[in-house]
């Protein structure tokens, strides 16, 4: 009997964390692509968009605030890469 709650247990374990992982996944896609194309991202956002080609590069790190800011950076520019992005307007600077 202690063998089939454990087994039951390890299963229904197993089925929750696929079910896990199979959501995370969904959600990191939506996340990574959110317009596939020009088309998507200009009807969506209402600007003008470009493709993404990608440069994320950051400098050293010389303190915990700039590797915190760097790691946030990368995780925010790396999905970016080869989807299309709204044009953001620049304020000048006066």
């Amino acid at each position: 009997m202690v063998y089939g709650m454990n087994k039951k247990l390890v299963i229904i374990t197993v089925l929750i964390v696929i079910a896990v992982g199979i959501t995370g996944y969904l959600i990191f896609l939506k996340i990574s692509t959110p317009y596939a194309t020009k088309e998507k991202c200009e009807q969506a956002t209402g600007k003008e968009c470009y493709l993404f080609q990608g440069l994320c590069q950051v400098m050293e790190a010389r303190t915990p605030g700039e590797a915190e800011a760097n790691k946030k950076f990368l995780k925010e520019c790396l999905p970016k890469i080869g989807t299309w992005q709204p044009i953001e307007a620049v304020s000048p600077n006066n």
